[in-house]
């Protein structure tokens, strides 16, 4: 008899932890085989899409580097302390639909000039992210915008962080501990700092929508 009990036990902690797995998959690293940005991408994708999906591109500017502003109301707003920017600090370009192939590194983006970039940019205000998504092997940030045109921003870069996404301030207290951050820092790999309670239980509500 206590055999059998043991053996309930055991195959309920199973369960248990295959139904977490399934749930939370972005918070589990259950392959030694996959890459550090293997391993943090679905974790950066679902804080990607609290910060930016659904939102608009409400303005930009130059800080030296690119700043684009994210605004609207949304639910995952109760979420997020301040305002949520794309700080660019590598190549970037407008697609007015998905292409084939993406650029894989600064050196296969085409030179365009200032007045060019201020153009481009300008043709994307107001448009609204529809969805948020990174490179397959490398942290390229692809967003889709609903008239069907993609903003992508290379993440590939030896030396520089290419691109941060973020919402509320890293340098004053209490905001500290509710801000939002994903970086593409180099050789290939991402930053993150969430609020993990704030992030659990976004994964544990829209986790749990999918499979109903």
């Amino acid at each position: 008899m206590t055999i059998i009990i043991i053996l309930l036990v055991i195959f309920f902690i199973v369960l248990l932890l295959a139904a977490i797995a399934v749930s939370f998959p972005a918070l589990i690293r259950s392959d030694s085989s996959m890459s550090e940005y293997e391993e943090d991408k679905p974790t950066a994708e679902a804080v990607l899409e609290i910060l930016c999906k659904g939102a608009q591109i409400i303005g930009n500017y130059f800080d030296p580097s690119l700043v684009i502003l994210i605004g609207g109301e949304r639910e995952e707003d109760e979420l997020i302390n301040g305002q949520v920017s794309i700080l660019i600090a590598s190549c970037w370009k407008v697609f007015n639909s998905r292409p084939a192939i993406f650029p894989n590194g600064e050196d296969e983006f085409p030179d365009e000039s200032e007045d060019e970039e201020i153009q481009r940019i300008a043709s994307i205000r107001g448009r609204v992210i529809t969805k948020i998504e990174l490179g397959e092997t490398e942290p390229h940030l692809i967003l889709t915008l609903d008239d069907g045109s993609i903003l992508f921003i290379n993440g590939k870069h030896n030396k520089g962080e290419c691109w941060e996404v973020r919402a509320g301030s890293f340098s004053e207290e209490p905001h500290k501990e509710e801000s939002w951050l994903v970086i593409a820092i180099p050789s290939g790999n991402l930053a993150i700092w969430v609020p993990r309670k704030k992030l659990n239980a976004w994964f544990k509500k829209h986790r749990y929508n999918e499979q109903e």
